[in-house]
């Protein structure tokens, strides 16, 4: 991909390198014509390449573009549709796009053969055109796809660590890839853990004390039980649905603060189906901050994560309920900015300015599924929780 982007003729004299093709030639300097591997701007240079591609062709290939805009992660497209032709117009469309850049896209996957009937052997991830087997999965952005189940699964199997430091136990923690937060009660519970380490005073290489080591210990064992737990793919009943509804809830505790969003939708029988769509996590600063506004941080954190899910999911006329269990922090909210201190005025300017929209609601704790993810639960607990 680098190799098909050209570097501005003023930047090239950056890109020199020393090369001869014998022992006994003359060492000469060559300068590099097009983006570099192992340059720290490459992957900019390449992403910003292909969104300006996208903006360009944008009239010519509408669905194309839309899937290069917010269906792309770094060099990976993962994108749909609710019918089969407009998959197959899509998937053409990101062909023809992709080559006018002088992109070839390779490792096509489909959940029906059908679509890649035209796809040559070579460009495909599975060179026969079959069905995939129940038991066949495909990996993509750390998750495993299986695309005859239409769902997802976590892969888990790493090397164990036996020695816990502070650098090993930052390491298991990056282990667990989950972009989309689905597993985010279990990872904040790493994240939990590790900033102890910090509140220790440790040095990298330091060795944890044997309680928090055990702690480590345990949680590693009990990883390879996420694995059990698979995500539906399908988080619409019939095509798009009768009606749909965007639900959010943030919690907060005192070692860190969550939000998650639901997607609710309405089939033709009037049943409802209700999919988590996303979650995020983070850890309260290491200053002592009082619980009102932790739980405030969490309702900021929630309405980013609610639009970018509205834009993502091209849903911007969907009703939008957030809920939250702090009294103070929705008494915040519904108030004018200007009649609290500065810490509270800039959090519920920007909840306020995000999504004007927004409905805003009280749940008692004991039903706010983003309970768990603010107190940390361990991967055994995840898959038979009751409310995530």
């Amino acid at each position: 991909m680098y190799r098909q982007i050209l570097v501005h003729p003023d930047d090239r004299d950056l890109q020199r390198i020393s090369w001869r093709y014998k022992i006994e030639d003359e060492i000469q300097e060559y300068l590099l014509n097009t983006v570099t591997y192992g340059l720290t701007c490459a992957p900019f240079l390449a992403m910003r390449s292909v969104q300006q591609l996208a903006e360009d062709e944008k009239k010519l290939f509408p669905l194309a573009a839309i899937a290069l805009l917010i269906d792309r992660y770094m060099d990976d497209v993962l994108s749909g549709a609710d019918t089969l032709e407009k998959a197959l117009a899509l998937r053409r469309q990101l062909s023809e796009l992709c080559m006018t850049g002088g992109f070839p896209l390779r490792k096509w996957s489909a959940n029906e053969e059908s679509l890649l009937t035209d796809v040559p052997a070579e460009h495909r991830m599975q060179r026969e055109l079959r069905s995939w087997r129940p038991q066949e999965s495909h990996a993509t952005l750390g998750l495993q796809w299986h695309p005859c189940l239409h769902s997802f699964s976590f892969a888990t199997k790493t090397s164990l660590v036996t020695s816990f430091t502070k650098k090993s136990v930052l390491s298991l923690t990056a282990r667990l890839f989950d972009p989309l937060g689905w597993l985010a009660p279990v990872v904040v519970s790493a994240k939990i853990l590790f900033q102890a380490t910090w509140l220790r005073g440790l040095d990298w290489d330091d060795p944890l004390s044997e309680t928090d080591a055990l702690q480590w210990k345990t949680y590693q064992a009990k990883l390879p039980l996420l694995e059990q737990i698979r995500v539906s793919r399908k988080i619409y009943p019939d095509a798009r649905g009768l009606g749909v509804e965007l639900h959010g809830f943030a919690d907060a505790s005192e070692k860190a603060y969550a939000a998650v969003v639901y997607l609710r939708a309405q089939a033709q029988d009037g049943s409802w189906l209700v999919t988590l769509l996303a979650a995020k996590t983070k850890v309260a600063p290491l200053k002592t901050v009082a619980l009102p506004r932790l739980e405030l941080d969490a309702a900021a954190l929630l309405v980013r994560l609610a639009a970018h899910t509205k834009v993502t999911l091209e849903l911007p006329e969907a009703p939008l309920h957030l809920w939250s269990d702090a009294m103070v922090a929705l008494g915040w909210i519904r108030g004018h900015p200007t009649r609290w201190k500065t810490y509270v005025v800039n959090r519920v300017s920007a909840i306020q300015t995000a999504v004007p929209e927004a409905l805003w609601h009280h749940v008692p704790g004991r039903d706010n599924p983003a309970d768990c993810a603010s107190r940390g639960i361990s991967p055994g607990e995840l898959g038979n929780h009751p409310l995530w």
